[in-house]
């Protein structure tokens, strides 16, 4: 039975705001989990090239910004980057 204050693209509309917030939500989070991750990759690549300082650098939080998303591209691509291998072999 129709109602008088019955809307249906009221209705789809925000579904649709729904699917996008929660897409973006997804996304965000998945983003988050593969940047921990990927720090924690970082520490694991130091660690197997034997490498203090890497390590060290690793550990310092205003450094995270640059060594968490190297090591999510490691983890991702299963190759290091020749530049890291330079910097700290």
């Amino acid at each position: 039975m129709k109602k008088d204050n019955d809307n249906p693209l009221a209705d789809i509309g925000s579904g649709f705001k729904v699917i996008f917030i929660m897409s973006f939500y997804i996304i965000t989070y998945s983003i988050g989990t593969l940047l921990s991750v990927g720090g924690i990759y970082w520490l694991w690549m130091a660690i197997q090239i034997k490498s203090f300082t890497m390590f060290f650098i690793g550990l310092l939080p205003i450094s995270w910004f640059i060594t968490a998303p190297v090591g999510a591209y490691s983890l991702v691509t299963q190759e290091t980057p020749l530049w890291e291998l330079e910097w700290f072999n």
